[in-house]
């Protein structure tokens, strides 16, 4: 058999069937700010676009979310792949706890005995040099491909079974934007 594709309508060319949207407050000075997740076209490609403009520096995070539920036993390669583009961020890095960035994927899955997940978070810029706990960081305002370093069937221990995939963006102000997201097995 071919590879197989986990994630569906990763490309959005659906807009955002087959997915969730959701969001996240900080802290109550935060509510009145809320972020964005809307489809948009930008350079040919459809894609999700994060935007949240004047937080005065509350914290919101915005998702999508798609379940997925299937069994990964049989398979011996599992891949994550995505393309982004980080126009702008005023958090520095991922923030005090490491883990708020203007775009992070983390796929939730099932060990033989434990629930956990893996997680990459996408930055430009880190003045005030914050933690970057699980960052990589990227050109900002530009296309770029990202795939994961890691074959999720070679992590101790293995998946057996990808139960959701979330692709979000988090911190104070921020803008991106991601299409072609791909589980591939």
């Amino acid at each position: 058999e071919g590879p197989e594709e986990l994630v569906y309508n990763g490309d959005f060319a659906q807009g955002f069937a087959g997915w969730q949207t959701g969001s996240r407050l900080g802290f109550k000075e935060g509510t009145g700010v809320l972020g964005s997740v809307a489809a948009a076209v930008s350079s040919g490609r459809t894609t999700v676009h994060f935007v949240r403009k004047d937080s005065t520096n509350t914290h919101f995070e915005s998702y999508l979310f798609q379940e997925i539920n299937r069994d990964v036993e049989d398979l011996v390669e599992l891949r994550l792949s995505l393309e982004m583009r980080l126009s702008h961020q005023s958090l520095s890095g991922g923030g005090y706890l490491g883990i708020e960035y203007p775009l992070w994927v983390r796929v939730n899955y099932l060990t033989v005995d434990s629930e956990r997940t893996a997680g990459y978070g996408f930055y430009y810029q880190n003045i005030m040099n914050n933690r970057t706990d699980d960052g990589t960081p990227v050109s900002p305002d530009q296309w770029v491909k990202f795939v994961a370093p890691d074959n999720f069937m070679t992590l101790s221990p293995p998946p057996r079974r990808i139960r959701s995939i979330q692709i979000g963006a988090s911190g104070w102000d921020y803008e991106s934007q991601v299409t072609n997201v791909s589980l591939v097995g």
